[in-house]
């Protein structure tokens, strides 16, 4: 082999031995779980009664206003929480 060629070959094995644990501290410090924590100034004036109710009206973009003011959530998590509530 040329010494070009060896230096790659090296420099790969040594890069596919060392990925699998990059891989594993990505999955430690990121579970998959994209929940966003409340904010510590969240709104407390709504409850989550409020949610149903503005459901109940049909004002689906209400309740989902109410569900990030209570509990943080970004727009996609608020959208989906509101989509799966049961009423």
């Amino acid at each position: 082999m040329k010494p070009k060629a060896t230096a790659f070959t090296a420099e790969l094995k040594r890069w596919y031995a060392v990925r699998p644990k990059i891989k594993q501290k990505e999955k430690e410090r990121d579970p998959g779980l994209h929940f966003t924590p409340p904010s510590p100034l969240a709104d407390s004036a709504y409850t989550e009664n409020d949610i149903k109710t503005a459901l109940h009206r049909g004002d689906k973009i209400e309740a989902i206003k109410i569900a990030r003011a209570i509990y943080g959530f970004g727009l996609k998590e608020a959208k989906d929480y509101v989509e799966n509530l049961d009423l």
